[in-house]
């Protein structure tokens, strides 16, 4: 699916900004609250699970689904992009969840989402106090809250004791990027161990905006990228990606077998992999070895999270009360521990994060894997206390930005030494300032 959305981006793009010039998207309906419509896309089963719960609650209210999960990727796609325009011309589903691919950041200036400050502030149902306020505050734009953040993730490495100690990579070095950056170039330098640095080198390509510098700024529709932190990022990402990449694989414990057989030193464990697959991986290499996790701080030595699901409601709904009603079902623990129902990342709610740590901390594995064997011993409560403390450093939220992606395509040649650094950089700022100004 994500190729055709890469295809149609731009497209898309045009589409929405024309229709917000000319649509009525901002215009408040008479509030009925006798209906609401529900969007669910694939892989979205507590939205399922909670539509069950809220039929029954509320007997009296048409409840309309549209449910794509069942959908052919395409078609699915296709559906969820004519969401996204239709949303901004004051049409669609009353709740959905925010696609990964959409533009957020235009979507929001633009009005698409309704706002919903009042509803949480108001509300007494909501377990609010074991929500982590930075990746709340992650959807609150001019004083406006335009979706609830359900999970979140931020970039955790996974390695082993002994891995550090063969390699002498020291982490007490790394308390910040910068400092990350220089621990690299040590290893590199000193060449006494041939592991890569991560098992994918898209790892390193994601530090663009984990690292918290702000080299765009879509609200303010400005860019810099002739800085000396942008320089040294790209510089360094290149000689990351001329040493190579292990394999692209996911979950099955393949981060650990890499770690394990000396193929590299980190694995990134959490925006590409599930919360219950990076505890099997602990698992896997604490029989082994002793498991590490350490977080890759940012500029500030804090942690940068991303939103990676929330729920929103349609700017004009007139089903707003009915809508809040739901997400008050949807973030209940009852939809919460349900089976499936945790997509893979960090749920807002760190009391919920704790309980499915549980849960999965003492799972049985049905067979050997990756040459880890079943027997797995549980999970050790370090690791979710590991968690729990460090989910406090979180400085910085945001959904993962567009403008990323414009950046990694124009200082593409630049990687495959197609053109120098000054040639790329100089194009992708021409491509920034379009994205900035369409």
């Amino acid at each position: 699916m994500k190729s055709i959305v890469n295809k149609r981006a731009v497209a898309l793009l045009f589409t929405v900004t024309f229709l917000c010039l000319f649509s009525a998207c901002n215009t408040e309906p008479v509030r009925t609250n006798t209906e609401l419509t529900v969007y669910i896309g694939y892989n979205d089963k507590p939205l399922e699970y909670a539509v069950d719960i809220y039929k029954a609650r509320y007997p009296e209210v048409n409840v309309t689904v549209i449910n794509t999960g069942v959908m052919d990727p395409e078609a699915q796609g296709n559906y969820e992009q004519q969401l996204a325009v239709d949303l901004m011309a004051g049409k669609g589903a009353d709740v959905f969840i925010l696609q990964s691919y959409w533009d957020i950041d235009k979507m929001v200036t633009n009005g698409a989402f309704a706002d919903l400050e009042t509803f949480y502030q108001e509300d007494q149902v909501l377990d609010k106090a074991s929500f982590n306020r930075v990746v709340m505050d992650a959807c609150v734009y001019d004083g406006k809250r335009f979706a609830i953040p359900m999970e979140y993730s931020f970039p955790i490495l996974l390695t082993s004791a002994s891995t550090l100690e063969e390699t002498q990579f020291n982490l007490d070095n790394c308390k910040n990027f910068e400092g990350f950056l220089a621990e690299t170039q040590k290893y590199y330098a000193d060449g006494r161990d041939d592991r890569l640095l991560f098992r994918m080198d898209i790892t390193a390509r994601d530090c663009l905006f984990l690292s918290g510098y702000s080299f765009v700024n879509v609200i303010e529709k400005r860019s810099d990228i002739t800085t000396d932190e942008f320089s040294r990022f790209y510089h360094w990402y290149k000689e990351i990606v001329e040493k190579g990449t292990y394999n692209y694989e996911f979950g099955d414990a393949f981060g650990a077998a890499a770690v394990r057989d000396k193929k590299c030193i980190f694995d990134n464990t959490l925006d590409y992999s599930s919360f219950d697959d990076v505890i099997n991986q602990v698992r896997f290499l604490d029989t082994t070895d002793h498991a590490v996790l350490t977080p890759l701080y940012n500029k500030d030595g804090g942690i940068t999270a991303t939103v990676s699901r929330a729920v929103g409601v349609r700017a004009n709904s007139a089903n707003k009360q009915n809508a809040w009603n739901f997400i008050q079902i949807l973030f209940s623990e009852e939809v919460q521990m349900n089976p499936g129902a945790q997509r893979g990342n960090i749920n807002i709610s760190s009391v919920i994060m704790q309980k499915y740590g549980d849960k999965w901390g003492n799972k049985l594995f049905g067979s050997d894997l990756n040459g880890f064997t079943k027997d797995a011993s549980p999970l050790d409560e370090k690791y979710i206390d590991f968690y729990l403390d460090n989910i406090k450093k979180i400085n910085l939220c945001f959904f993962k930005p567009k403008w990323a992606g414009v950046i990694y395509k124009g200082m593409e040649p630049y990687i495959h030494n197609e053109a120098d650094f000054a040639e790329a950089l100089e194009e992708t700022q021409k491509q920034l300032d379009l994205y900035l100004t369409e």
